[in-house]
């Protein structure tokens, strides 16, 4: 191999290993992602769930604009301990599927009174409708099984720790 070439597919290599996470995390080329997908963990907003027995349960957030509510979580490969918050304005029962999720989720529909009022688990790439039993003002997706495996449960309350953004509530 020549010289700057040996020199080039080493500096690619290093920089492939600088990169945070592998390639299969990435979303396909072209494939759209929240426009929140990229804000670091540390600058999201954050829900605490508070359980029956008062303790706190915290997942990190993703706050996308109304106008990305039909792209969520798509597109993704990898999730970490973060979510996403769907505010609708008019409570209701909006659906949502899995179409172009690459990983499972969960997710806990939450009345305007702040209290969980259902939990469901969704399958990757899952194109059935998950629609809760009641009427709800919030939806917070989170990595599969993390509601569960937090011990939160139907009836907690989701208190919010930042205030929703004015493009949300019209305010």
């Amino acid at each position: 191999m020549p010289r700057p070439l040996a020199l080039l597919v080493l500096a690619s290599a290093l920089a492939l290993l600088a990169c945070d996470g592998d390639a299969n995390d990435a979303p396909s080329a072209g494939e759209p992602v929240a426009s929140t997908a990229s804000t670091p963990r540390s600058q999201l907003s954050v829900i605490e769930f508070v359980r029956a027995d008062a303790t706190v349960a915290r997942l990190s957030v993703e706050v996308p604009p109304p106008t990305e509510y039909s792209i969520g979580l798509s597109g993704r490969r990898q999730l970490d301990e973060r979510g996403m918050l769907f505010y609708y304005r008019e409570v209701g029962r909006t659906s949502f599927w899995m179409k172009n999720t690459y990983i499972d989720l969960a997710i806990a529909f939450v009345s305007a009174t702040h209290r969980i009022v259902e939990i469901r688990e969704m399958r990757a790439e899952d194109e059935q409708l998950v629609t809760p039993g009641t009427d709800y003002q919030y939806a917070v997706e989170a990595p599969a099984r993390w509601f569960r495996t937090n011990g939160v449960n139907v009836g907690d309350e989701a208190r919010f720790t930042f205030p929703l953004p004015r493009e949300l509530t019209g305010g």
